[in-house]
């Protein structure tokens, strides 16, 4: 039996990030850059503590898995591994950081939206999803390669000050609860809509 297949341009619809949860603070920010995930090694999360090693800046690192007592050993006196943390506390941890960290490659990523959701920028590796849901030098500074030293380049003399909390929102925003309903509901009455039309129904 031969199979037919419908031949339709692809629509990516992104999954929502809590935009009414992640909200801006009233407090300025702090001086500390976070990096929310879980510990294991294709996350990356050995750039980062590695980098602010080498720069002295201070690291908050939230989550747990695999890698944390090998990132415990390498975090130096900069850097704190604060392991699990409670969801009504995590908000407080994004919306007082200089910025969010992104070492990964990952599909999509919703932390740094939730970054980005309250009001705060993030530094990324350019790839993956955060080509799609990151704006370079208005949501993110974008660095290039997965080492090192390509981190290193992107904080040595990062300025948060040069990113607007209202901008880095209005980013999370693009990828709302409400965003998302109205696109899939969009989506689902176009193709009712085709079958309704090639079918007579």
């Amino acid at each position: 039996m031969k199979h037919a297949y419908l031949r339709t341009p692809d629509r990516v619809i992104y999954p929502p990030a809590n935009t009414e949860k992640f909200v801006p603070g009233d407090d300025p920010p702090e001086d500390y850059f976070l990096l929310v995930s879980a510990l294991n090694a294709y996350k990356r999360v050995d750039l980062a503590v590695e980098a602010c090693n080498r720069l002295q800046l201070p690291l908050k690192v939230i989550g747990d898995g695999e890698e944390f007592n090998a990132l415990c050993e390498l975090a130096g006196p900069t850097v704190e591994m604060l392991g699990k943390v409670p969801d009504d506390e995590i908000v407080g941890h994004y919306q007082r950081c200089r910025a969010f960290l992104m070492p990964q490659l990952e599909d999509f990523g919703l932390t740094p939206l939730e970054a980005n959701a309250c009001g705060r920028p993030v530094i990324a590796f350019r790839g993956g999803g955060a080509l799609e849901t990151m704006v370079d030098g208005r949501s993110c500074r974008f660095f290039d390669e997965q080492t090192v030293g390509s981190l290193v380049e992107a904080l040595d003399g990062f300025d948060d000050r040069a990113f607007s909390q209202d901008a880095c929102r209005e980013n999370a925003l693009r990828f709302s609860i409400d965003g998302f309903k109205q696109q899939f509901g969009e989506y689902v009455q176009t193709r009712w809509d085709e079958h309704t039309n090639r079918t007579g129904a």
